[in-house]
């Protein structure tokens, strides 16, 4: 498996195919390789990448890893948390429930308490 670093502001990344394509600034594929051989991307500087590209490395569990142009790390796209959905779907809704965000904060204040 691979791991691409992109450190041109000037490339354009998209997907097509099942593919990460690179497009240089003259609008020229430079590079085209099957997500499957990729294991993770990482983006330095400000290469343009497709939301079509970080739907598909997500769905495929690869990670996108992003740096400023000097190197320093800036943030990633994991795809770890899906196996929790239902979980945090249902932390989501109880935002919503005033009865259970009532209880909830009794309940906090009163470990406080007894703390």
């Amino acid at each position: 498996m691979k791991e691409i670093f992109v450190d041109d502001s000037s490339k354009r990344l998209s997907y097509s195919a099942g593919k990460l394509i690179v497009i240089n600034q003259e609008g020229k594929k430079e590079l085209e390789v099957a997500l499957e051989q990729i294991d993770t991307l990482n983006l330095v500087g400000n290469p343009q990448i497709s939301t079509q590209l970080l739907k598909s490395m997500a769905i495929r569990k690869k990670s996108v890893h992003f740096y400023s142009a000097n190197g320093k790390y800036i943030s990633s796209l994991y795809t770890s948390y899906e196996e929790n959905y239902e979980k945090q779907w249902a932390q989501f809704e109880a935002t919503n429930n005033e009865e259970f965000k009532l209880k909830m904060a009794c309940r906090i204040l009163r470990n406080k308490i007894e703390l």
